[in-house]
């Protein structure tokens, strides 16, 4: 008995790091423009970011005091790429893996009318980010559910069960979105979180926000980069990040074999449906001028979107 309540603590302790990402992010999204008065209403019934939060954000702004501009710029960049998929009529489902505390699955449901369903796949947080909800809006409340699940333990097949005994269902088109969340992941990891949704009956498509490799950054802006992902990683004891190239990522939604290159950057990337946002023209959306982010090599965030194709199967594989 000692033994399991020294477990179940640990396990507290970690779930605590683990929520003050989560903290210091909704510190940081306070300057986000919401659109809709649930949205609103949840944010300010969730208050402000808990000390842990607070600590990982101030130690964040004192290596570069504009660090709230790069989350604001790639959340801004992702709901408006949601929407855009969204109000096309054809996909209802949205598969948020991490969704911590962020309002997007609030924004989502109001923007659609209350027509399409996020559930939200998370290992802490659930309770008292459903009952927020409740709160803030009914409506909102019937079109978010809740997966607790760890993304890095659990493995594909179960987080796909999970998500079916509340209702996602494999032959209706999903969008997947992997926010805040690529770095804390190994990348078969991730590439095995994607695989339901790639060859599942009603297609899927991905939003993925990652952190570039360090050659892909100009050297003074690649140091504040690891400075900050620094305090991250041991701030949520996440341990050692996961870098992707703008080819890598883009090739990981396209499906392209692990430890392959892929080369369908560029051209071959808009060929097959994929398509990356870099920092510049992540700012330059939202603000309408490019005043931090002159270049992308300037910046360390970018988001990749496209479809999730499914996976070829060999010879063997399709005699199986």
């Amino acid at each position: 008995m000692p033994r399991e309540g020294a477990d179940g603590a640990g396990a507290g302790r970690r779930g605590r790091r683990r929520a003050a990402g989560s903290e210091a992010v909704l510190i940081w999204s306070r300057g986000e423009s919401l659109e809709s008065g649930d949205a609103l209403r949840y944010m300010g019934l969730l208050g402000g970011g808990g000390r842990g939060g607070g600590r990982i954000a101030a130690m964040c702004e004192r290596v570069w005091p504009h660090y709230g501009e790069v989350v604001r710029n790639r959340k801004a960049c992702i709901k408006r790429l949601a929407m855009r998929r969204l109000r096309g009529g054809r996909t209802r489902q949205v598969v948020i893996l991490g969704a911590g505390l962020d309002p997007l699955s609030v924004e989502i449901a109001a923007l659609t009318g209350y027509s399409a369903v996020s559930y939200e796949v998370d290992a802490t947080g659930a309770r008292r980010k459903r009952r927020l909800i409740e709160e803030a809006s009914a409506a909102a409340a019937g079109c978010v559910r809740h997966v607790t699940a760890d993304l890095e333990a659990a493995g594909p097949r179960r987080i796909a069960s999970a998500l079916e005994r509340r209702g996602w269902r494999g032959d209706m088109p999903t969008l997947v979105v992997a926010e805040g969340v690529s770095y804390y992941l190994r990348k078969p990891t991730l590439r095995g979180l994607f695989g339901p949704f790639r060859d599942s009956g009603g297609g899927g498509h991905a939003i993925l926000e990652y952190l570039r490799d360090s050659d892909s950054i100009a050297p003074e802006r690649a140091r504040i980069a690891s400075a900050v992902f620094g305090i991250f990683a041991e701030g949520t004891g996440a341990g050692r990040l996961s870098r992707y190239t703008d080819a890598e990522a883009a090739g990981l939604v396209a499906g392209a074999p692990a430890g392959r290159s892929w080369r369908g950057a560029g051209g071959g990337a808009r060929a097959a449906g994929i398509a990356t946002v870099g920092p510049a023209e992540m700012e330059r959306a939202r603000t309408r001028r490019n005043w931090l982010f002159p270049d992308d090599a300037s910046g360390w965030i970018a988001v990749c979107h496209g479809r999730l194709r499914r996976r070829r199967r060999g010879p063997e594989a399709r005699r199986r």
